[in-house]
């Protein structure tokens, strides 16, 4: 929340926090925490995003063909 702390101790802390952000404010646009560069509304959408966060074009089709 804003104006609360945004350090957690761990990946499964954050992930936790951000879905109960999405579930609490509908159409709220959350950031991602890795680039700052793309906003999203739904938890769904911001954990898709951060499969590919921050990998090149090479990378991401690697990991589309391992799937």
């Amino acid at each position: 929340p804003f104006g609360e702390s945004q350090e957690f101790l761990n990946e499964a802390e954050l992930q936790v926090a951000l879905k109960e952000a999405f579930s609490i404010r509908k159409g709220i646009q959350v950031p991602c925490y890795k680039c700052l560069g793309k906003k999203f509304t739904s938890f769904a959408g911001l954990k898709f995003h951060l499969l590919t966060c921050g990998k090149s074009t090479e990378q991401c089709n690697v990991s589309i063909h391992l799937v």
